[in-house]
């Protein structure tokens, strides 16, 4: 259970564990997607693909949108107007939709055979989880939140 906030906010050490649990997540999604990489290529080695065929178009649009989603939720997070729930819920959806493409990635290399598609979709993850969350700064003194950091 974590700690009440006080009048100025949630304590620095509920805000600690905040910062620490999505530096967990940050690195779980990173793993998750490099063994999607990993199964992407063993299938390929072992012949677990079926034989390449054309994509079907659910591919590419699923991809875009988990991609699309990535980048908007991971732009409303570093906004500094929201409250730290928000932002944290908006940093786990971004990097869970990231996640997803490595998700996508498998299911297409074993129903399609596309194994380079496959991997740029790995890769496409990658690069939207790469970058870690900013941490959460306390609020100011006069109760202002002063938002996210960015380093």
């Amino acid at each position: 259970m974590s700690p009440a906030p006080g009048p100025s906010g949630p304590s620095q050490r509920a805000l600690d564990a905040l910062n620490h649990s999505l530096r967990r997540v940050h690195r779980s999604v990173l793993g998750m997607l490099a063994v999607a990489a990993l199964v992407v290529v063993g299938m390929d080695a072992v012949g677990a693909t079926a034989a390449p065929s054309e994509i079907d178009s659910a591919y590419p649009l699923a991809a875009l949108l988990l991609a699309g989603g990535s980048i908007l939720t991971r732009r409303r997070a570093v906004s500094p107007l929201g409250n730290p729930r928000r932002f944290v819920n908006q940093c786990l959806v971004s990097l869970a939709l990231a996640a997803g493409l490595g998700v996508v990635a498998v299911v297409l290399a074993a129903r399609e055979g596309q194994i380079q598609v496959a991997l740029l979709y790995v890769l496409g993850g990658a690069l939207l989880a790469l970058r870690p969350p900013p941490r959460l700064l306390p609020r100011g003194g006069d109760g202002r939140s002063a938002g996210p950091d960015e380093r």
